[in-house]
């Protein structure tokens, strides 16, 4: 919805004519406060934060709605609500806004009418000093000053922009003026590389700068979405600098205001009719509950396959996750403690879940870092020093046959009970190697041995606890056991940022607060929004930690395409035409 916004500036006192400053507004409805967000800002103390708002029906009627006790006044009587039409005018605090006639592109039109105090004419007077007291002539000096101010504020900076090389002199010489004295404020310390050349940027004089100044050095800058679908036609016509802006004071290059990204989420389902995506325009009073991504599992020509699948809209208690891991934090978190090699233990959150080198994400829980300090992959109960690997069955069979192939070797009782002592080849020695029968013999004793501490590690003592075991119909000896393999959810909102680092002060079950209860590893323990809206909430709150969207969004999306090649392609089909 357009609205136009006309304030006035001032009166001319020669021609009567009031002179008005106009703004074009995008929005579903026209707001009006105290607070700095609101389109129409009125600082007086008596007026609220958010004091009222303007909107227009669907059978095109103007409505105006208070949000307030204070009642604006609307034809001299107050009112909560009413319909405008063109010719009212509304009275808050000393500023008055007046319904106009409506334009072609603009249905709905207001002007406003600041108050600056029932002594201005009288202190303007104060100031009104007449040329003839100074004695001088009006013409000659009018005229003199006036081709001052074109020689030293005009010509001369303009000719360092239409040539060049003349642009460098007049920017070395200090004494001479040049195209600086235009400039509406310093260089963001992130440009200051560009110093003094603004034709960098401004390669057109007089002309705002375009995408392919910004593309030329921000080659690599992503979209806001995917490039080769229809939504790209929405921001076609948007620049770089309307949210980059350059030149101002505190230099910021960011935009944090959050109407940037609601102007078009507060109503993406009139944007787009397929999208997926919830309408949003407040972390702490308009915003969905969040969508998680989890791994799905595909099995297919023998090998297991994980795929991301965003969850659509269902609540967090009513999914699960399939990651084929038996585990449960309930256990493990026992104030009582748990079982270990070195004794029991109480364990927290911190033993596996540990930050990485940022501190902002957290690693990926594995075997090797983070439960083999417990969960030891002992070969033999009553021998220690011998691990069987971790991840792989191929690996950890061929442990077993040479665990126990060097174990009939080295046992001289088993060797005396098998052989002659006198038929085994000693290094040094004149003994014979074995016979094909007696290899045979051997072979056969470490398969039955290696089977029987593979089906004791894999069923009954190690695998098991953790691990989702079945034997598969056909298959003997060794190939007949099959362990899912098991995937652990690295990134449950990839299009979310969140920083550990900055929330170390609280307990990981103040967030995460089902952790100690949970039993199974299929259990979802990501915090629901009103959990994080228990400290934080929207960009204007005073109470609660004001969070804008770029707290937790990126704008410029990755994998969804260079915003260059758009804008070059775009650029080239527009020069065919």
């Amino acid at each position: 919805m357009n609205f136009l916004i006309r304030r006035r500036v001032r009166t001319n006192k020669q021609t009567g004519q009031e002179e008005y400053q106009e703004l074009l507004i995008q929005a579903e409805q026209l707001t009006i406060g105290r607070a700095p967000d609101q389109h129409v800002q009125i600082t007086e103390s008596s007026v609220g934060l958010r004091h009222a708002i303007i909107s227009l029906r669907e059978n095109g009627q103007i409505y105006f709605k208070a949000l307030t006790s204070n009642d604006p006044r609307i034809k001299g009587e107050s009112h909560k609500t009413a319909v405008l039409s063109p010719g009212d005018s509304i009275q808050i605090g000393l500023s008055t806004i007046t319904v106009e006639q409506p334009r072609t592109d603009y249905p709905v039109v207001v002007s406003i009418d600041y108050a600056v105090g029932v002594n201005e004419e009288t202190l303007e007077s104060l100031c009104d000093t007449s040329l003839s007291q100074t004695g001088l002539s009006k013409h000659f000096w009018s005229w003199l000053l006036a081709v001052w101010v074109m020689m030293f504020f005009l010509l001369i900076p303009i000719s360092g922009v239409l040539f060049p090389p003349a642009g460098k002199v007049l920017r070395d010489n200090a004494l001479l003026p040049d195209d600086n004295l235009w400039m509406a404020g310093p260089l963001h310390q992130s440009h200051q590389t560009i110093g003094k050349d603004c034709n960098t940027c401004h390669t057109i004089p007089f002309k705002m700068v375009q995408n392919r100044e910004c593309l030329e050095c921000h080659s690599n800058i992503q979209h806001h979405v995917d490039v080769t679908a229809q939504d790209e036609q929405i921001f076609e016509q948007n620049r770089c600098a309307s949210c980059h802006r350059e030149h101002n004071e505190p230099s910021i290059l960011v935009q944090r205001d959050q109407r940037f990204c609601s102007d078009c989420h507060r109503n993406l389902d009139k944007l787009k009719d397929d999208t997926k995506l919830a309408n949003v325009t407040d972390f702490g009073k308009d915003h969905p509950e969040f969508r998680l991504t989890l791994l799905k599992s595909h099995y297919a020509k023998g090998q297991t396959s994980w795929q991301p699948i965003r969850v659509e809209h269902n609540p967090v208690s009513e999914i699960r996750e399939d990651s084929s891991l038996q585990f449960s934090h309930q256990e493990h978190l026992d104030p009582k403690g748990i079982r270990s090699p070195d004794g029991d233990q109480v364990l927290e959150c911190q033993n596996c879940h540990r930050p990485n080198t940022s501190r902002r994400r957290m690693q990926v829980v594995t075997m090797e870092n983070h439960c083999s300090d417990c969960h030891r992959l002992d070969l033999d109960e009553n021998d220690l020093s011998k691990q069987v690997p971790h991840g792989d069955l191929n690996a950890l069979y061929d442990t077993l046959k040479e665990y126990f192939s060097r174990q009939y070797l080295e046992t001289s009782a088993l060797a005396t009970t098998q052989m002659p002592n006198d038929q085994l080849r000693r290094p040094g020695g004149e003994r014979r190697a074995l016979s094909i029968e007696e290899k045979k013999l051997a072979l056969d004793w470490v398969d039955k041995q290696s089977l029987k501490v593979a089906q004791d590690v894999i069923e009954d003592r190690v695998c098991i606890d953790c691990h989702q075991i079945s034997r598969i119909p056909g298959k003997t000896g060794f190939e007949q056991w099959y362990v899912k393999p098991v995937a652990l959810n690295k990134h449950w909102m990839p299009l979310a940022s969140f920083d550990h680092a900055s929330h170390t002060s609280y307990e990981c079950t103040n967030c995460h607060k089902n952790a100690k209860k949970s039993k199974k590893s299929s259990d979802i323990l990501m915090p629901k929004i009103e959990t994080c809206q228990e400290c934080h909430s929207g960009a204007n709150d005073t109470v609660k930690l004001p969070s804008d969207c770029l707290m937790c969004h990126q704008f410029h999306l990755p994998k969804r395409g260079l915003l260059d090649k758009v804008q070059r392609s775009t650029a080239k089909i527009r020069t065919k035409q």
